[in-house]
């Protein structure tokens, strides 16, 4: 059997410099390891030559993704096919629909919401789901307001926010309106989060007098929904905008105090606790949770531009997540999650005077050789590719671990994989 060893050092001050450059390594990787991966630019639909702006996405674990656009002033529904953005032709019977919001469920349905106008009480409802890249049904009923916010947490449990504070439930077969009380006179619903069929949070704010704005959060448990404390019942000016999670006990609500300090509370299965913002002080807009360790968030400001922030399990910061094209600043508006490492998000830029669309997602960081995505370069990743030359392969590939960017796991990455398990300079 071969064997891979890895050569002796010469002397002291190559294993003094070793230790050295292995300190600073770990070092440099505990500062930068928080994040699950990087982020990459996506070919925008309008290849920043058009004015067009996304307002809404929703995005599958398959690399596919749909979105609610303004392209030279219309209104058009896109689908990424992997490789391109591809107008949709909008099915008949929904002429002059306004579309509100979108989601994507795990398990890979997308459902995109609308109204249209119908008479001075009531406007028509309109929902549509996409199921294997094109639009498979259509529903449509009549409701005093509009859905402000929609999330599903599987194909049989969708759940949709109006603006008067109630909600519409979708159970795989129908969709039902279930009325929920309201905290206050007054009501702003803003967020929904689905973390399962028993398991759902409405946040928004609201109040009993004219110029009142109190945050709240409410719950269902699968009987009732109740409205839940948090650290800012009864508070002027406490304005929570969005809701999201990654289980029952990691949901973020967050927002902002008086249009200029970060609210960003989270639920850890029995209470609310409000997490200091990074230190700026910046009010958040919407937030999207991947893992307890991940969670991104937009900036309310728009004076805050290229700037994301991102919670990494013990605080908040803001970060820039990628080098915007030209130069030119992005005002992030939305997110996208489709895995726990997989998160989409998408912004404007203005070029003199056209609002150019910028699409982003975050993918895991590739290391070279890593095959099989453990973070570390081992024999098992020369088996692996010599399983994938050979078609013998059974596990899940790393194709991002291609050491010479040509697209195919081969001989190149065999001999690489073998020269960092053998030491080899």
């Amino acid at each position: 059997m071969m064997s891979f060893l890895k050569k002796p050092y010469r002397s002291s001050t190559r294993v003094l410099l070793g230790m050295m450059i292995s300190t600073w390594l770990s070092l440099s990787h505990s500062a930068t390891a928080s994040q699950c991966g990087t982020f990459e630019i996506i070919q925008g639909p309008d290849s920043g030559t058009a004015d067009g702006t996304i307002s809404h996405l929703a995005a599958l674990n398959d690399g596919t993704a749909w979105a609610i656009s303004s392209l030279n002033g219309e209104t058009v529904l896109l689908y990424f096919n992997g490789s391109a953005w591809v107008a949709q032709t909008l099915p008949e019977g929904i002429e002059g629909i306004a579309f509100a919001d979108s989601t994507a469920t795990p398990d890979g349905d997308v459902w995109l919401t609308g109204t249209r106008a119908y008479s001075v009480y009531e406007v028509e409802v309109i929902f549509l789901r996409a199921r294997n890249g094109s639009i498979d049904r259509i529903d449509h009923f009549f409701s005093p307001r509009a859905p402000v916010d929609i999330s599903g947490s599987s194909a049989s449990d969708v759940w949709a926010l109006t603006g008067a504070g109630d909600v519409i439930h979708f159970d795989g077969s129908d969709w039902t309106q279930m009325d929920v009380p309201s905290p206050y006179q007054r009501l702003y619903p803003r967020g929904i989060y689905a973390v399962g069929p028993n398991d759902v949070w409405a946040v928004g704010y609201g109040g009993d007098g004219r110029a009142e704005y109190i945050g709240y959060t409410q719950h269902w448990d699968g009987s009732s929904w109740t409205t839940v404390w948090t650290p800012f019942d009864g508070l002027d000016n406490h304005f929570f905008r969005g809701v999201d999670g990654s289980a029952t006990d990691d949901v973020w609500v967050v927002g902002y105090i008086n249009y200029s300090q970060t609210i960003a509370l989270h639920w850890d299965g029995s209470s609310w606790t409000q997490f200091s913002g990074p230190p700026s002080g910046a009010p958040f807009l919407d937030v999207s949770a991947l893992t307890s360790d991940d969670a991104y968030a937009t900036p309310y400001s728009q004076n805050d531009f290229n700037t994301l922030f991102y919670w990494n399990g013990e605080g908040w910061r803001e970060i820039i997540p990628l080098n915007p094209p030209e130069g030119v600043a992005v005002l992030w508006r939305d997110l996208a999650k489709a895995g726990s490492c997989d998160l989409w998000i998408t912004g404007s830029y203005l070029i003199e005077s056209s609002y150019n669309t910028l699409v982003a997602r975050l993918q895991p960081r590739a290391v070279k050789g890593d095959l099989n995505g453990d973070d570390n370069v081992t024999i098992e990743d020369a088996v692996e590719a010599l399983n994938t030359i050979t078609s013998k392969s059974t596990g899940t590939i790393n194709l991002r671990a291609d050491v010479n960017n040509d697209g195919v796991i081969g001989i190149a990455e065999v001999i690489y994989i073998l020269g960092e398990v053998a030491g080899t300079p």
